[in-house]
């Protein structure tokens, strides 16, 4: 079994897909942090029991996931990750690059933005709906670089886009060796991160 973890509506071909969204790409309609945080109970989703045993998947996708997870958990999410793939398996993850986020926010240049408005469609869209705060103007001669860099690395309300915590290569590549993973590769790719772990293939006798 191939795993997408929050796939919405652009899962990759041949993998089930778990969104709490419902939609037609959507395999799994449940909350998937039932598994591995208390904030949600896993008894209101009896469609993720088989997802909780190990060994299950041989690839696991979580493309833009793991930062709408809070810093309390990530620990057991990943550790989730690890349990349910099987010997050899790989875990590809793409999130947010905190790192050159970070930069472009104190040097102000050198940033490239394009991507991200032109996915807005230069709409307007408010950081904080329930509040007076300032809109994101995706104006690119007019734009808020302080705006754009909440946006990508704590929230987007206005896209029922939450972020709950930031990456660089260097925090995930630490957090991913907690676990006895083959090869682990981590790559910037300008605002974001692609990761790749293949699963040991066997367990080491001598651990």
């Amino acid at each position: 079994m191939k795993i997408e973890i929050g796939g919405g509506r652009h899962p990759a071909p041949g993998f089930t897909n778990i969104d709490f969204a419902t939609l037609p790409e959507v395999d799994v309609v449940a909350d998937v942090r039932a598994i591995f945080t208390p904030d949600v109970d896993i008894a209101d989703y009896p469609s993720l029991e088989s997802f909780q045993e190990p060994e299950i998947a041989t690839h696991v996708r979580a493309i833009h996931f793991i930062e709408h997870i809070p810093w309390i958990y990530q620990e057991a999410m990943f550790g989730w990750f690890w349990t349910i793939l099987q010997p050899g398996g790989v875990l590809e993850i793409a999130t947010p690059n905190f790192r050159y986020i970070a930069q472009v926010y104190l040097k102000r240049r050198g940033w490239s933005i394009h991507r991200f408005f032109s996915r807005l469609r230069r709409k307007t869209v408010p950081l904080f709906p329930e509040s007076d705060h300032e809109l994101i103007k995706t104006n690119i001669e007019n734009h808020d670089l302080t705006l754009w860099t909440n946006y990508k690395v704590f929230s987007g309300c206005g896209l029922g886009d939450y972020h709950h915590c930031g990456y660089d290569k260097y925090l995930i590549a630490h957090i991913l060796s907690k676990q006895p993973w083959k090869t682990i590769s981590v790559k910037e790719k300008k605002d974001l991160l692609y990761v790749i772990a293949n699963k040991k293939e066997q367990k080491d006798p001598f651990i």
